[in-house]
């Protein structure tokens, strides 16, 4: 999987080929247009020492052989003429020709280029997505268990709350059955409501009775409150450790998301 870093590198590699191309084409300007004036050259002399063996030999007038040299030297340089613009027209198209081959491999690199960059982009997307939805980040059993022993400690902390108030509420019922049996009226039943809660709060100041009393002792009472805290303070306790214990599982799971979020970022800003 290559990085942007290495996309261009490639396409440096791919672009410095114009550059020797383009040279080359220099190149084969430069020798077919110095072989031209060479041949120009040699030919010059030839032709030169042709004309004195034709003056020697001729049996025209001097006028004539003139002429004809005369002539064959402009059909000679037509010809070189005709040869360097060939040469001339044939760089010029080569030339032409890298330009537009170059410009047409610039624009496939930058369409393939940003096609590219789209599948990056749906790549890092499409596995951020699946990343989401794995069991580990959608339902995380470290999550999944502290939310249930959570639960499991709420409900039991309940049950004994619950337990223990019971044994209370009980022995002040059957004291308030006992004194309005079957038909009694309500004010007799809030007399003796209000006089049980009225002691309450002054059970710990309050000398010990040696006779006998329909309620509950005093030190049963004190019991029962201390019970009370004991357990309030238990659950408490046992809330707060449950919530740690979900914290940290939570903060594993973001700890992930965050991370694979970082790299969804990374690979789209590539």
């Amino acid at each position: 999987q290559m990085d942007a870093f290495e996309l261009r590198d490639a396409w440096y590699t791919v672009s410095v080929e114009f550059s020797a191309r383009t040279h080359g084409i220099d190149t084969l300007e430069s020798a077919l247009t110095e072989a031209s004036s060479r041949c120009s050259s040699r030919l010059a002399a030839t032709f030169s020492k042709v004309v004195d063996a034709l003056l020697a030999v001729a049996h025209l007038p001097r006028s004539e052989v003139e002429r004809y040299a005369l002539e064959e030297t402009s059909t000679l340089n037509r010809s070189f003429l005709d040869d360097k613009r060939a040469t001339t027209e044939l760089a010029r198209r080569l030339r032409a020709r890298e330009v537009l081959g170059e410009s047409a491999r610039r624009d496939a690199w930058v369409a393939a280029t940003k096609r590219w960059r789209e599948l990056r982009v749906e790549k890092a997307v499409d596995e951020f997505d699946a990343f989401l939805k794995n069991e580990r980040v959608s339902n995380p059993p470290a999550v999944q268990k502290a939310y249930e022993a959570l639960a499991a400690d709420q409900r039991a902390a309940h049950t004994a709350l619950a337990t223990h108030v019971a044994k209370m509420r009980n022995a002040f019922r059957a004291v308030v059955d006992d004194e309005n049996p079957p038909g009694a009226n309500a004010s007799s039943f809030a007399n003796v409501t209000t006089s049980a809660v009225s002691i309450a709060p002054d059970l710990r100041s309050t000398p010990r009775v040696t006779h006998s009393s329909p309620f509950p002792s005093l030190e049963a009472v004190v019991r029962w409150r201390e019970g009370m805290d004991t357990r309030l303070d238990a659950w408490d306790a046992a809330a707060a450790e449950d919530v740690r214990a979900l914290e940290d599982a939570t903060r594993d799971v973001d700890e992930d998301v965050a991370a694979a979020l970082a790299r969804a970022a990374a690979a789209v800003a590539a």
